[in-house]
C-alpha cells in the first residue's frame, strides 16, 4: 500500500517537472529580448564664441574758452611802465630820434572758437610815449620832446591738435595783420615823423610777439586731457554692473583710442577721444580677472560713431535636462499596432554646433511572439530661437548615424514617425523669464550706467535682438544685442 502511494507522488511530481519544463520552452519561444547600445559619435569640438563686433565709445572733454581768457589776463600785464607787456627807454630809433614807450594790456583779453582753433585778442594801449631829440639852439643843444599814445589789438590764432602722447598742442599763427588800430596819433606839426614811429613801434611789438605765442602754446599744453584719457581708459576695463535685477555685469575689451580734430561748440572747444573696444556682458556674478592694459598711442583715427553691446544669457543643460527629464522619462509612447516605449532616462549635452540627446528606454515592439528591448538611442538636432515668442526649440531632432543603423536591423519600429515628433514637441523652452527682464532694463534703464566713480555711460539704445546662439561645454548661451551710440562722461570734479 506504501508502495503505491508513493509511486502516485512520484508521477505527480513528474508531471509538475514536465509542465513547468513545457511553460518554460513556451516563454522563450514566444518571448524575445534584445538591447540597442549604439556607439556615441565622436565628440566635436565645442565652437568659438561668436565674434564681438567693435564698438565706439566717445569722451568728450570740454576746454573751458572763458577761463583761458581769464589765464591769458594773467600772463599779459595791464600795468603800465617797466612791469608791463613792454617797456623800452632811451631807445635810438634814427632820425636823431629816441623812443620812450611801454605796452600794457587795456581790457580783458577775449577768446573765441572757430572750428578746431581758438582766436585770441588782447586789447593793448601804448603808455609813457614819448619822443625826444635835440635840437640846435644858438649853439647850443637843447632837448625837445613829444609824448604820443595808441591802442590796438594783439591778435593769435591758435589751433589745437593733440599728439601721439595725449598732449594738447597749439600752432601759433598770426591772423594778418598782428596789429590793428591808430598806433600814433601825432597832431601838426610833427605829421612827418609819423609813420616812421609807427614803423618802429610796430616793430618793437613783434618782437614781443613770439613770446606771446610761447604763452599761449604753454597755457594750452597745461591743459590735462592726457590725464583724463588715462583716467577712462583704466576704468572702462573694470567689470561694471550694468543691471542688479537680474544682475547683468559688463567689460569693455579696449582695442585703441584716437581722436578727431577738436570743434568749436559755442563758448567751448570740445576734444572727443574714441575709444575702439569690444562691449559685452553675462547675467550674473563676474569671475574673470582682467590684466589693465596700459594708454596707448593717440593713433589719430577714431571709430565710427556705434555702440554694440552683446550680453550673453546661459541656459545650462542642468536646467534644460530637469525639464526633459519630467516631460520625457516614465511617459509610455505608442507607436502602432501595439507597440509602445517608454524612456526610463534622459539628457541633452553639446555636440560642436549641435545638440545630443540621449534616451534610455525600454520598448515592447511585438505581442506574438513577445519582443522586448532595452538600451538607449542618441538622436541630435539644432538649436534655434524665435525671439518673438521667447522660445528655444531643438529643430530637426533625428536619430544620429550609429543608432539609425542600429534600429534598422534591430527595432525599425522605433524609428516611427510619432515617436520622433513627440520627442520634438517635448525640446521646447520658454526663455521669456531670462529674456523679458534684461530688454526691460536696456529699454529703461541702461541708458546711464555709472562705470566707476566720476565715470558715467550715457547710451541712446536704437535697437535690440537675440543675434547668436552658441553652444558651450555646459550650456547654451544666446547673445542680446544693443545697437546706438554713446559717450562717456566724465566728472571733472572727481579724481
Amino acid at each position: 500500500m506504501t508502495k503505491k502511494i508513493l509511486n502516485k507522488k512520484t508521477k505527480e511530481h513528474i508531471a509538475k517537472l514536465q509542465f513547468a519544463l513545457i511553460a518554460s520552452i513556451a516563454a522563450t519561444i514566444l518571448t524575445a529580448c534584445g538591447t540597442i547600445h549604439p556607439i556615441r559619435s565622436e565628440k566635436e569640438p565645442e565652437r568659438p564664441l561668436p565674434q564681438v563686433p567693435n564698438s565706439s565709445l566717445t569722451v568728450p572733454i570740454w576746454v573751458d574758452v572763458p577761463a583761458l581768457s581769464e589765464q591769458i589776463n594773467s600772463h599779459f600785464s595791464s600795468t603800465q611802465g617797466s612791469s608791463g607787456i613792454f617797456w623800452t627807454t632811451n631807445k635810438y630809433i634814427g632820425n636823431g630820434l629816441n623812443l620812450r614807450m611801454g605796452i600794457h594790456r587795456n581790457a580783458s583779453a577775449s577768446v573765441i572758437t572757430d572750428n578746431d582753433c581758438l582766436v585770441i585778442d588782447i586789447p593793448i594801449a601804448v603808455n609813457n610815449g614819448q619822443i625826444d631829440w635835440k635840437q640846435r639852439v644858438a649853439l647850443r643843444a637843447i632837448h625837445k620832446h613829444v609824448d604820443f599814445g595808441g591802442s590796438g589789438t594783439a591778435q593769435a590764432r591758435a589751433c589745437i591738435s593733440i599728439g601721439e602722447d595725449w598732449k594738447l598742442r597749439a600752432t601759433i599763427t598770426p591772423d594778418s595783420p598782428w596789429i590793428t588800430g591808430a598806433w600814433i596819433d601825432l597832431g601838426p606839426p610833427f605829421e612827418h615823423i609819423k609813420t616812421g614811429i609807427a614803423e618802429k613801434v610796430d616793430l618793437k611789438l613783434r618782437e614781443k610777439l613770439p613770446a606771446v605765442s610761447k604763452t599761449v602754446t604753454d597755457m594750452i599744453s597745461t591743459i590735462p586731457i592726457r590725464p583724463i584719457v588715462e583716467r577712462v581708459w583704466a576704468a572702462v576695463q573694470q567689470s561694471f554692473p550694468l543691471s542688479h535685477d537680474p544682475l547683468i555685469m559688463a567689460g569693455i575689451e579696449p582695442i585703441s583710442i584716437g581722436v578727431r580734430p577738436a570743434v568749436s561748440q559755442g563758448l567751448k572747444l570740445v576734444v572727443r577721444p574714441t575709444i575702439v573696444a569690444k562691449f559685452q556682458g553675462h547675467v550674473g556674478s563676474d569671475t574673470e580677472s582682467r590684466q589693465v592694459k596700459l594708454l596707448p598711442a593717440n593713433t589719430g583715427k577714431p571709430g565710427d560713431d556705434k555702440f554694440l553691446l552683446s550680453i550673453k544669457v546661459d541656459v545650462p543643460f542642468v536646467d534644460l535636462n530637469e525639464l526633459v527629464r519630467a516631460r520625457v522619462v516614465g511617459r509610455t509612447y505608442e507607436l502602432d499596432n501595439g507597440r509602445t516605449v517608454t524612456p526610463s532616462a534622459a539628457s541633452i549635452s553639446s555636440a560642436g554646433d549641435k545638440l545630443l540627446l540621449r534616451v534610455d528606454f525600454s520598448a515592447k515592439l511585438s505581442l506574438i511572439p513577445i519582443t522586448n528591448y532595452s538600451g538607449w538611442l542618441y538622436l541630435t538636432g539644432t538649436p534655434k530661437y524665435d525671439d518673438t515668442k521667447r522660445l528655444l526649440k531643438i529643430d530637426d531632432v533625428n536619430f544620429d548615424l550609429n543608432t539609425r543603423d542600429l534600429l534598422v536591423d534591430e527595432a525599425a519600429a522605433l524609428l516611427h514617425d510619432h515617436f520622433l515628433q513627440q520627442l520634438r514637441e517635448a525640446l521646447v523652452f520658454d526663455l521669456s523669464d531670462k529674456i523679458d527682464p534684461i530688454y526691460k532694463h536696456i529699454k529703461t534703464g541702461a541708458q546711464e550706467t555709472k562705470i566707476a566713480d566720476g565715470v558715467v555711460l550715457k547710451a541712446v539704445v536704437k535697437s535690440l535682438n537675440v543675434s547668436d546662439i552658441h553652444i558651450g561645454s555646459d550650456s547654451i548661451g544666446i547673445f542680446v544685442t544693443t545697437n546706438g551710440t554713446s559717450n562717456l562722461v566724465i566728472d571733472p570734479t572727481i579724481k
